[in-house]
């Protein structure tokens, strides 16, 4: 467990940090799923996964349930539309407990989030929206 602050400066632990994830990268593998209520939270971290991913809506609702496990919260395309959205939701989800933000938008958004320290994940593999590029 690692002693960090959270976006908004408050002083926590967390069982991952975004320098452990960097760290892992080819040599371990990490453990991530889907929580997007107490509930699952609280079933994830007492099951031993490393991290836990969910809605950017449900950031309040995860930490509830999971105050230690690295949250990356996904802003979805639709509540999200421009890029100033996308930039006023992840500092929205990171001042309230998320670690990291996910988005499936382009790499000029993932950048920009960079550019502004806002710990980002790009999505690789299909796009369900974009199926209709590739036939389906």
């Amino acid at each position: 467990m690692k002693n960090i602050y959270t976006w908004a400066a408050n002083p926590t632990k967390r069982t991952v940090t975004v320098g452990d994830i960097i760290e892992a990268k080819g040599k371990k593998i990490l453990t991530q799923v889907t929580a997007n209520n107490s509930l699952e939270a609280k079933a994830a971290e007492e099951a031993g996964f490393d991290m836990i991913i969910g809605s950017a809506s449900n950031v309040k609702k995860v930490r509830e349930g999971s105050k230690f496990l690295f949250y990356t919260a996904a802003l979805e395309l639709h509540n999200y539309p421009t890029a100033e959205d996308v930039l006023r939701g992840a500092f929205k989800a990171l001042e309230n407990g998320a670690d990291a933000v996910m988005t499936a938008r382009s790499m000029d958004i993932v950048s920009m989030l960079a550019k502004e320290d806002v710990p980002v994940m790009g999505h690789l593999g299909l796009v369900p929206r974009k199926s209709t590029w590739i036939g389906g």
